[in-house]
């Protein structure tokens, strides 16, 4: 009877942990329900009162807070410009398959190269052990390539910004996406890492004034009914916030910009699966899509060689790829040919006299002489 009591209790009692034990779960279910509830609010709270200084803060890398500079007043921006854009724009001149129309006439197209994974590994270093942004890097490698295409110095690349704010009556500032000029003098005694310094001081010089609407300068510089006024060419970092614009940038943004429809070449690069990413739009009006691979394929070797040899000069830095190398140094080198045993060399060139006597066979500065004569 004893036993049977014991038992008894202990029905009770396991019955009453396993209430009590249920009970508890709802209790705190609703709790920790209303506690998720209260997180979101309050972070909702939160991010409705820092400001973009401090969302960066929270959010961005650490190596990347110094980049995000503050901006000018809007009198300020305006004189920074007229002074950027004061003297006889450039007109960039990259060669093409094509001739230019005497109107603007467009067809776009698109070419992408990847990079491997280790190229981009290797990238990312460089730019973090130099302290300098994905951006910074890409720009400077453009200009070069650039440089050794057209031989100016004097180069004018656009980029976009998607945080650019401007007044709106009776409301808060809004952003808009703006275009922006980066304007550099190259010196070919740069080295890569120089050039690097140099052009990111100049983006950063633009971000702190990428609010000046981009019209009113092409308004104040007149328009060319051949090209895109101001710059030719752009470099869109895609994806993620950079320098230029802490709203990150896609392809949509681009769509919407008419300035980038006009442009000889828009390079987007982007990142993905830990590759690096490289596209280019382009009028194919002026350029076949071989001309673009090739000039991406040498855009991507001057980018391997700024990693590699840093300290060396921009004007020497290789630009050819490995095809291309072997190609000129092989196959187009190839010039063994089998003459005949039995034949001396006069006995050959007496041949060749009677082949074509009227052919040139000697060139000195401005006077050349046919086989004949000779």
């Amino acid at each position: 009877m004893l036993i049977h009591q014991e038992t008894a209790k202990s029905v009770v009692i396991n019955r009453n942990i396993s209430v009590s034990t249920s009970y508890l779960k709802r209790r705190w279910s609703k709790r920790l329900m209303l506690w998720q509830q209260q997180v979101r609010v309050d972070a909702s709270e939160l991010l409705r009162f820092l400001t973009e200084q401090e969302i960066n803060r929270l959010f961005l890398p650490s190596k990347d807070i110094h980049r995000m500079p503050s901006r000018n007043s809007l009198t300020q921006q305006q004189i920074y410009w007229e002074q950027q854009i004061n003297s006889a724009l450039p007109i960039l001149e990259i060669p093409s398959d094509y001739p230019r129309s005497p109107v603007q006439s467009f067809i776009r197209a698109k070419e992408s190269v990847e990079s491997n994974e280790d190229f981009c590994l290797k990238f990312d270093k460089f730019c973090q052990d130099e302290n300098f942004t994905i951006f910074t890097t890409l720009l400077a490698a453009f200009k070069v390539l650039l440089l050794r295409y057209t031989g100016q110095k004097d180069i004018i690349v656009g980029s976009l910004s998607a945080d650019s704010l401007r007044s709106k009556e009776g409301a808060n500032p809004e952003r808009f996406i703006n275009p922006v000029v980066l304007r550099t003098n190259l010196t070919e005694e740069l080295t890569a890492r120089e050039l690097c310094q140099e052009i990111g001081n100049k983006v950063e010089e633009a971000a702190q004034n990428r609010d000046y609407p981009f019209e009113k300068l092409v308004v104040a510089n007149g328009q060319n009914l051949t090209r895109a006024p101001i710059f030719q060419v752009m470099l869109v970092l895609c994806d993620v916030p950079f320098c230029l614009s802490q709203t990150p940038i896609c392809e949509e943004n681009l769509a919407q910009q008419e300035h980038s429809a006009l442009c000889d070449l828009v390079v987007l690069v982007s990142k993905k699966e830990e590759k690096l990413i490289i596209s280019c739009e382009y009028n194919a009006k002026l350029f076949e899509s071989a001309s673009i691979r090739r000039i991406l394929g040498h855009l991507q070797t001057l980018l391997e060689n700024f990693t590699i040899n840093p300290d060396q000069c921009i004007s020497t830095l290789p630009l050819l790829t490995e095809p291309e190398r072997h190609q000129l140094l092989v196959e187009w080198n190839n010039t063994t040919k089998e003459y005949p045993i039995d034949k001396c060399i006069h006995q050959l060139f007496e041949e060749q006299v009677e082949r074509s006597p009227n052919a040139i066979a000697v060139v000195f500065e401005d006077k050349q002489l046919t086989y004949r004569e000779l």
